[in-house]
């Protein structure tokens, strides 16, 4: 596919030639232009991070379509376009990354960075490995931002901005390329954290992984009819459910160890709900849910 001309009309901005001096990308590759790709792509763009945007899918239309909107400059289904790029972010569900990275550092120059945008690390960090080819560095990334929406259609320049970014190196690490797959995260404007794989994984399980199956067995109970009655509580409670189910998935069982773990440790809180409710003991059920308001004012206040 050819190099993008663009034309006023485009929906996106492009690259205004500019790019910052601490990520020194000239050409940026993301496999899965969705909307976390695409998110991406639109920030970088916005923010002038690098002179091209080089996207890569399994669907030329779809592609062809982002490269119209002048959200990418190029496009690519295949792999052998990846020897362009200087850094390349995997943005597809997590038991696709390890292949797809695998697959294009065949095809990469020396010094070439990856990085991926999957909840899960452990699985994926340890399929590729620091190293995916001779030369090529791979560090792990989870920026913490989102939708249950789904498309490039989505996009938002903004979406990462003053969020926070978990990259994830191993002891294999190449430390230069710690050093820039941060830097990258922090010029789309996202604070950088980084841990150990395990660490992050048991984390999301408990915020990100078991919360989406929650909201999904909650809303799977509501019957027929009743969506009537479902008012502002339900429907905060199972907006997340609304997330691709074939995606998460992916992503539970790619994490299935530390979210059967904390699933576990939910049922333990149901079940003690559950058991003051039984005893009628009204001094318990109000200490639990105390317990849960003192928790939500915290984490509503880190994002005040």
């Amino acid at each position: 596919m050819d190099n993008a001309t663009g034309t006023s009309g485009n929906a996106f901005p492009r690259a205004n030639g500019s790019r910052s001096e601490n990520v020194g990308i000239e050409t940026l590759g993301i496999d899965g232009v969705g909307l976390i790709g695409g998110s991406i792509a639109a920030a970088v763009k916005s923010r002038g991070l690098c002179r091209l945007v080089l996207g890569f899918g399994r669907s030329a239309g779809r592609l062809e379509i982002a490269r119209e909107e002048g959200l990418i400059d190029d496009c690519s289904t295949d792999y052998r376009a990846a020897a362009k790029v200087d850094l390349l972010v995997c943005c597809l569900p997590v038991d696709r990354i390890g292949d797809a990275v695998r697959s294009a550092a065949k095809y990469m120059r020396p010094g070439t960075t990856v990085t991926d945008a999957g909840s899960v690390k452990v699985a994926v960090c340890a399929e590729i490995g620091s190293e995916p080819a001779p030369g090529i560095a791979f560090v792990g990334s989870h920026p913490l931002a989102g939708s249950e929406k789904q498309g490039f259609e989505h996009a938002d320049a903004g979406l990462f901005a003053g969020r926070t970014c978990i990259v994830t190196p191993t002891e294999m690490s190449n430390a230069s390329a710690v050093s820039r797959i941060a830097e990258f995260w922090r010029g789309l404007g996202s604070n950088v954290v980084t841990m150990p794989p395990a660490e992050h994984d048991r984390i999301m399980a408990r915020t990100s992984h078991v919360p989406h199956a929650i909201a999904a067995a909650i809303a799977a109970g509501l019957a027929n009819g009743e969506e009537h009655f479902a008012a502002s509580g339900f429907r905060d409670m199972t907006r997340i459910a609304g997330g691709d189910p074939r995606l998460w998935t992916g992503i539970l069982l790619a994490n299935r160890e530390a979210v059967s773990a904390e699933m576990n440790a939910f049922i333990e809180r149901c079940e003690a709900i559950s058991s003051a409710l039984a005893s009628s003991d009204a001094q318990e059920v109000e200490r639990l849910l105390v317990d849960g308001q003192r928790r939500r004012k915290a984490f509503a206040e880190t994002f005040q």
